[in-house]
C-alpha cells in the first residue's frame, strides 16, 4: 500500500535532524560572540593608544609652535657688554649633547626663549617696523609643573622677568601674569620622583645647533579606566616621542 500526499506533507524533522541543526547553531553563536568580544577588546586597546599618542603630539606640536617666534634678543648685553646672540638660552650653550661621548650634560626639563611676542598678554604680533621703532624682548619658558591630583606632569608656557642688560637671561616668573598649560598628564610612573612622575619633557642641545625635544606618555594616565586596562593589558606601557627643532632664520646659538 503506498504513501498518501497527506502523510508526506505532514512529515516533521527528526530528532537527529533537530540536535544537529542546534548544534551547528550553537557553534556559530560562540565563534560569533568570541569574535565580537574580540573586536570590543582591540577597539577598546586602540582607543587607549590613540590617546597616549595624542596626548604626547599635542605637547609636542605646542611647543614647536612657540618656539617658532624665537629670536635673538635686540639691543641686549650682558653684564660684560657683551651682546647676546642666542635665541634659546636654556638649555645652556655649554650643555651640548655629543652621541658619540660617554660623557654629556644632563638633560633638562625646560626651554627658556627670547620672542618680540607677548603671548599671555593676547595682543597682536608687533610688525617689522614698529619693532625696528620701538624693539622689546620677551623671556618665555617652556616647563613642567606637577599635575592635578598628581596626574602626571602638565606642560606650561610662563613668562618671565622682563629681560635687561643687568639680568639678560631671566630665571625668575613673572607672578604677575598666570601660565598657559600646553599639555596635561605627561611623564614616566616612577615612586621615587616627585608627584609619583618623571621626564614628561626632556631637552637636549644638540651640537648641530638644534634642540632634541622628547615628551614621555604613560598608559596609566588613559582617562577611561577600561581602555587603560586593556591597553596594559597588565604591563604599563610608555611612549616615547621625540622631535629635532631648529629655528628655521637663527641658530639656536
Amino acid at each position: 500500500m503506498g504513501i498518501s500526499q497527506t502523510s508526506l506533507k505532514q512529515r516533521g524533522f527528526t530528532i537527529i535532524e533537530m540536535l544537529v541543526v542546534l548544534g551547528v547553531s550553537s557553534l556559530l553563536l560562540i565563534l560569533l560572540a568570541a569574535m565580537f568580544r574580540t573586536g570590543m577588546w582591540e577597539v577598546s586597546r586602540s582607543s587607549g593608544r590613540i590617546e597616549v599618542v595624542r596626548m604626547g603630539r599635542q605637547a609636542l606640536d605646542n611647543i614647536q609652535r612657540y618656539l617658532a617666534s624665537t629670536v635673538p634678543p635686540t639691543n641686549l648685553t650682558d653684564p660684560g657688554g657683551n651682546p647676546v646672540t642666542e635665541a634659546i638660552y636654556v638649555p645652556l650653550n655649554t650643555d651640548i649633547f655629543d652621541p658619540y661621548s660617554m660623557t654629556n650634560p644632563t638633560p633638562t626639563s625646560r626651554i627658556m626663549f627670547y620672542t618680540p611676542m607677548d603671548h599671555l598678554a593676547g595682543t597682536p604680533m608687533p610688525g617689522a617696523r614698529q619693532l625696528q621703532l620701538n624693539p622689546v624682548n620677551f623671556a618665555y619658558e617652556i616647563g613642567l609643573v606637577q599635575g592635578l591630583n598628581n596626574e602626571g606632569q602638565d606642560l606650561v608656557l610662563r613668562k618671565m622677568q622682563a629681560p635687561t642688560n643687568a639680568d639678560p637671561r631671566p630665571v625668575t616668573y613673572d607672578a604677575s601674569v598666570q601660565p598657559r598649560f600646553l599639555a596635561r598628564r605627561l611623564g614616566i610612573p616612577d615612586a621615587g620622583a616627585p608627584g609619583g612622575y618623571r621626564d614628561g619633557l626632556v631637552v637636549q642641545r644638540w651640537r648641530e645647533g638644534a634642540l632634541q625635544i622628547t615628551v614621555n606618555v604613560s598608559s596609566a594616565q588613559i582617562s577611561d579606566d577600561l581602555n587603560r586596562n586593556r591597553t596594559e593589558a597588565y604591563t604599563p606601557i610608555v611612549i616615547t616621542m621625540t622631535s629635532i627643532y631648529q629655528p628655521p632664520i637663527f641658530n639656536v646659538q
